[in-house]
């Protein structure tokens, strides 16, 4: 997969591009309808023109991809839809959709006047990741949810979907002018470029024995079979692969999508797990960065493969410290001692890098040159010749109550 920004709300993934559609952008059109230089290649012609609402009117339009991959769109005559619609122009020739999969989709915000495109990221090596299961039964999503859905879509699939602005709400008297927001038509193309499963895809393994016996079905939750907490755990962090992904190598940097269950050494009770969902449908994958969690996850998944299922016994220096309390738990209510996890790794992504931010330069003449520096020692001999002393050696917040 590339890697997609929008990992903290999955379900939200294209929410922007719709915000786009509504808005007023006055920015120029970094797609116009002919990139110069280029000449558009035509998309397949295996569209198979299936959809819902008002295909007629959608299938009119026309989709091209530039050489740079940039999204074309051609409105002849505005469209005049009024009901919620989606139309496919090319049904992919890749994998048919899984309903819990997660997709990697390019979205295009195309104005439905004329098909000039508002903004899109097919370029940009950051596409929205889209949990299918999580926009079932959104009314905000609704017309995605059917189009991502359509039964003749595979992975490489182009679908236009239109929805028309909502009836406007009765609003008070006294609201300002500027803050009435009226509902636009959206008008967007979407494009499944990739699919993941939300959990572990590979080859079961077999255990060596020297840990936890852990019941490994692909797809399911795992579950820990007898465990004697009597026996003395590990003195340092074991780990063994119970189902071998094909993915790219975790690094200790990066965001990880996973799904796990945790259980404690000394009596196998589960204290924490992302597989349980209440409204029984697949559960979401849940998102960490590895830089923010505790030792024994860091250390134990960085230079596994994405699309693994791993076992992790993690001691209690490498989790949250010793049981201090009588149920097991540390001083600060955490699961104590030794802890066993096993985690799903469905997806790896690098952080993204933070543009560092340089000082604006100060074309300053040498008089005003000589008022800062002026300004700047009188600053420091009124905080005492040191303008953090303040702040010099600031006290921990304790956790101690």
């Amino acid at each position: 997969m590339n890697s997609p920004a929008k990992l903290t709300a999955l379900t939200a993934a294209l929410a922007l591009m719709l915000t786009a559609c509504g808005g007023n952008d006055d920015t120029d059109n970094d797609t116009p309808d002919e990139v110069e230089g280029s000449e558009s290649q035509p998309q397949r012609e295996d569209a198979t023109g299936e959809g819902f609402g008002d295909t007629s009117a959608l299938s009119e339009v026309d989709v091209n991809m530039s050489d740079e991959q940039n999204p074309e769109v051609m409105v002849y005559s505005p469209l005049e839809v009024d009901e919620e619609s989606a139309y496919v122009v090319n049904q992919g020739e890749g994998d048919e959709i899984h309903p819990n999969a997660i997709l990697e989709v390019s979205s295009a915000a195309v104005d439905p006047e004329d098909g000039n495109i508002i903004q899109h990221d097919y370029d940009s090596g950051q596409s929205g990741l889209v949990f299918l299961p999580s926009l079932e039964g959104d009314d905000a999503n609704t017309a995605i949810y059917d189009a991502l859905t359509l039964p003749e879509l595979r992975v490489g699939a182009d679908v236009l979907i239109y929805a028309p602005a909502e009836e406007p709400e009765e609003t008070d008297e006294d609201t300002p002018e500027e803050l009435q927001m009226p509902s636009q038509d959206q008008f967007i193309l979407l494009t499944i470029e990739e699919q993941t499963m939300p959990h572990a895809e590979g080859e079961v393994q077999e255990q060596s024995g020297d840990l936890p016996a852990i019941e490994n079905t692909v797809g399911e939750r795992p579950q820990l079979q007898e465990h004697d907490g009597d026996t003395e755990a590990p003195e340092e962090l074991a780990t063994e692969v119970l189902i071998q992904g094909e993915g790219r190598e975790v690094e200790e940097s990066d965001m990880v999508l996973a799904h796990y269950t945790g259980w404690r050494w000394e009596d196998g009770e589960v204290f924490d797990d992302s597989w349980e969902s209440e409204d029984g449908s697949f559960p979401q994958p849940r998102e960490f960065s590895l830089q923010q969690v505790i030792g024994g996850w860091t250390e134990g998944l960085a230079g596994q493969n994405v699309g693994s299922r791993v076992l992790l016994v993690i001691p209690a220096e490498d989790a949250y410290g010793e049981a201090e309390n009588e149920d097991g738990t540390t001083a600060d209510g955490r699961p104590g001692g030794a802890l066993i996890f096993v985690v799903d790794i469905v997806e790896a992504l690098p952080m993204p890098e933070q543009p560092q931010q340089q000082a604006p330069e100060m074309d300053l003449s040498e008089e005003e040159m000589a008022e800062l520096e002026e300004m700047l020692r009188e600053m420091e001999e009124q905080q005492g010749g040191n303008p953090e002393a303040e702040n010099e050696n600031p006290e921990p917040e304790s956790n101690e109550e």
